[in-house]
């Protein structure tokens, strides 16, 4: 009974709290020595650490936070929600995104449901995007466009800028598509997920009712007008950003 009520505690939590580095304890901020200016990065990285400070001593002041199998719970619940934090977070590109696996065996993210199988990818809203894929075998297919990043800058749990379900999508025989984001329709006969103000978080569900024999695919996304070019090189100022 504890180790659940605990689970309740950290679930809350990590849903209030997507990317762990922004929940923080009921203490004093945390304001970072280096913030005028000379070493922004390094700033950013004692902020994201002691945040992990705060994050463990919200576990620590909960009165389920009594017994060994209980401890244990809590410090793996906090890792989970940190792996997921880092890779949908810290090691995303807008301008050059890629869909990751949000949630798995080593990361967690709120409420997730043990039947769907997560990507994400990080976009801005004035900006055109090429999704290429295949339908694959699964149950349902859901793209999902949100603003902001979910439990970051006051962001909740974020509000759709718009969702293209499986039944809408055109495929050719093998199920493969190509789907664009952009604020303009691109017209009859093309997959379109609309972009618009504040889109910035790109989630996909693939969601199994037989994990035996369902199968989802590879996804791909390109910013348009980017196609082929390497990704410039990280700056102090992006890395500072994502954390």
């Amino acid at each position: 009974m504890k180790k659940l009520l605990l689970l309740s505690v950290l679930v809350g939590l990590m849903f209030a709290g997507f990317l762990v580095g922004r929940v923080t304890a009921p203490a004093p901020l945390y304001q970072p020595a280096a913030l005028d200016g000379k070493d922004p990065l390094g700033a950013a990285f004692e902020d994201f650490l002691r945040a992990q400070e705060n994050t463990i001593a919200l576990f620590r002041d909960s009165a389920f936070f009594d017994g060994e199998q209980a401890q244990a719970e809590a410090y793996r619940g906090f890792l989970y929600a940190l792996v997921g934090a880092i890779k949908a977070g810290a090691l995303q590109s807008h301008d050059h995104p890629r869909f990751m696996r949000a949630v798995d065996w080593t990361s967690k993210s709120g409420l997730d449901n043990p039947d769907n199988n997560y990507y994400i990818a990080m976009i801005h809203d004035d900006a055109d995007y090429r999704i290429i894929g295949n339908r694959g075998s699964t149950a349902s297919l859901v793209f999902q466009l949100v603003i902001g990043q979910p439990g970051v800058r006051g962001a909740g749990t974020s509000d759709n800028v718009s969702v293209l379900y499986d039944r809408d999508i055109i495929t050719d025989e093998d199920g493969a598509f190509e789907i664009i984001v952009s604020r303009q329709d691109p017209g009859p006969g093309i997959n379109w997920l609309a972009n618009g103000e504040g889109a910035e978080t790109l989630l996909v569900r693939f969601t199994h009712s037989d994990w035996s024999g369902e199968r989802d695919s590879r996804l791909l996304i390109e910013k348009i007008g980017e196609e082929g070019k390497p990704a410039p090189l990280l700056t102090p100022q992006s890395m500072a950003q994502g954390l």
